[in-house]
């Protein structure tokens, strides 16, 4: 039973996975050049370029796969979550500290609408508005911010899994 529950476990995990790519298509990083023609006039050659990205259309169909996954797996893992309760406990600790020191790093934003402070990393999930159409203080979450926790909980678990290992390795070394 241990063995369908850590399939499951990491059935969860390669959901948060689909969910972090998803990301990558909604942000149109495997776009590529696509010279479309070219234009001679006068002796001088033009070229239009213009930017291809056929898997962006995926990001709806990609996120709710992993959505789907995550639920589903971390669903029918959850007594193998509830027997390692501290390390579950440990990761997900692990995962808010590091999305909260994500704050850390800020960016300026100045446009003709608006002056604002944008927080975290690696996708500013919190906006801090200066002024807008009127003068204002306020903290606004962006949506990242449903992106940037699953990717500080995948590298942190990434992380003690590791540290884990390590440990029980140096344990065994010493009988």
């Amino acid at each position: 039973m241990a063995a369908r529950e850590r399939v499951m476990l990491l059935i969860g995990m390669l959901g948060i996975s689909a969910m972090l790519f998803s990301l990558l298509l909604y942000m149109r990083i495997f776009e590529y050049p696509v010279i479309t023609r070219r234009i001679e006039n006068n002796g001088i050659i033009g070229v239009d370029i213009t930017y291809a990205d056929s898997l962006s259309s995926l990001f709806p169909v990609v996120l709710a796969l992993g959505l789907f996954l995550s639920i589903h797996g971390f669903w029918h893992s959850r007594s193998l979550l509830v027997t390692n309760r501290g390390k579950v406990r440990s990761v997900f600790l692990l995962g808010c500290i590091f999305t909260l020191l994500s704050l850390l790093n800020v960016h300026y934003v100045t446009s003709i609408d608006y002056t604002a402070y944008d927080l975290g990393f690696p996708l500013p999930w919190l906006t801090y508005l200066i002024q807008g159409i009127a003068p204002v203080n306020m903290l606004m979450p962006t949506i990242w911010a449903i992106f940037v926790f699953p990717f500080w909980l995948a590298v942190s678990s990434i992380s003690l899994l590791l540290l884990w290992k390590l440990k029980e390795k140096e344990m065994e070394g010493q009988f």
